[in-house]
């Protein structure tokens, strides 16, 4: 099974979609569980806010058994307890995490904005789930390049002036 936070989001929902066409068992989270939940056999919705203080607790019986944990955040990810979330997969036996981080974590290391997810990262990468390193952070340039690949016509008419460093 795989767990899969911000399942109704951009993101979450072709995922969910996705996994569940290739046959794997999934654990929909999201804030509000809604008809934006793609239906299919094997999808298990559950409700949860990661940014509640409860929000690893309530988790927990329904990381039981998964193998693996896409960490999706809402926003730069500010009030997720990603060490409590990390230590409730690490209870529940999960051995695998994919965080889907942002491009600005590394381009603006010194942003308010972005420590947040910064620190989530850090936590991910320092979470020692499995005893290995099994893990994955990924900072996308775009969110297009997360549900599709951009194609050339995308990147050369780009009009947006380079954002300074």
């Amino acid at each position: 099974m795989i767990v899969v936070t911000g399942a109704t989001g951009n993101v979450g929902r072709p995922l969910t979609a996705a996994l569940a066409s290739a046959g794997h068992a999934v654990t929909a989270v999201a804030r509000g569980i809604s008809a934006e939940l793609p239906g299919g056999q094997g999808i298990v919705p559950v409700s949860a806010d990661l940014t509640s203080p409860a929000a690893a607790d309530s988790l927990a019986a329904s990381m039981a058994g998964a193998d693996a944990f896409f960490l999706l955040v809402p926003g730069a990810g500010a009030g997720v307890d990603a060490a409590g979330l990390l230590e409730t997969a690490r209870t529940a036996g999960i051995g695998r995490v994919v965080l889907l981080s942002s491009q600005a974590v590394g381009t603006r290391p010194g942003s308010a904005a972005y420590a947040p997810m910064a620190a989530i990262e850090a936590a991910v990468t320092g979470s020692g789930l499995g005893g290995r390193r099994r893990y994955a952070a990924g900072r996308p340039c775009s969110h297009r390049t997360v549900t599709s690949p951009c194609q050339p016509s995308t990147r050369s008419t780009s009009r947006r002036p380079p954002r300074p460093p």
